[in-house]
């Protein structure tokens, strides 16, 4: 199975110690509104691209992906077919509700 996606990677276990609940918290928070952004962002024609974006999360941090074998070529593009960023889009459509999550968790 090939994935593509985007991975996001807590360092902060080894500064601090150990994942705590609230940090997963914000973590499934985080993953349910980047796969929701780009379950929007993605071009549609079966559905299956888009059925096929998951996010996963534990205690290193979150993972985002698609195990369509395509995905890399519709995001990325191929010598035959334009890129459709999709991912990236989402992820910088997100922003500003990735850096309020954030805040609201971290107390930044």
């Amino acid at each position: 199975m090939i994935t593509t996606g985007v991975k996001y990677e807590n360092n902060v276990e080894e500064f601090l110690g150990a994942t705590d609940a609230k940090t997963l918290d914000m973590f499934r928070e985080v993953a349910e509104l980047l796969v929701s952004n780009i379950k929007e962002e993605v071009p549609v024609k079966t559905g299956a691209l888009r059925d096929a974006t998951v996010a996963e999360v534990d205690n290193s941090g979150i993972t985002v992906a698609n195990s369509m074998d395509y995905a890399p070529d519709v995001e990325m593009g191929t010598s035959k077919q334009s890129a459709n960023p999709y991912t990236r889009r989402a992820i910088a459509n997100s922003l500003s509700e990735l850096e309020s999550i954030a805040r609201d968790n971290l107390k930044v």
